[in-house]
């Protein structure tokens, strides 16, 4: 493997800003009051989840536990964001599917997003 100069790698301040990124797009998707466990099971979600001919997004729960966001999520904190994640409107049993499949039923504009934009510490 060949060492990258010091130049090559990323700097700490560009990992900050991509995380600042993030946290603020998931303040405008209506992610912020889910759990680090929550948001990783709906991430794996989406990103394992296939196109049905309806247009909806199916995916099984036992195909997320072998992806690199879950992997080390202990089985019952999984099992409980899965099933925090079905509460609250995120998923939805797959109808016509077994019991372990699910279809990402995630509409940001349909939720409401009660948080406080607060201004970065440059703008401040």
């Amino acid at each position: 493997m060949t060492r990258k100069s010091p130049s090559e790698l990323p700097s700490l301040s560009s990992a900050a800003r991509l995380r600042q990124l993030l946290k603020e797009l998931e303040a405008e998707l209506g992610l912020f009051d889910l759990t680090e466990a929550e948001r990783d099971v709906l991430y794996a979600a989406r990103i394992a989840s296939r196109p049905e001919t309806d247009g909806t997004q199916v995916f099984a729960s036992e195909s997320l536990r072998e992806h690199g966001f879950v992997d080390e999520i202990a089985p019952a904190t999984f099992y409980r964001a899965l099933k925090a994640l079905r509460d609250r409107g995120f998923i939805r049993l797959a109808p016509g599917h077994r019991k372990n499949h699910y279809v990402l039923d995630f509409d940001p504009t349909a939720r409401e997003v009660d948080f406080v934009a607060r201004p970065s510490p440059q703008e401040a």
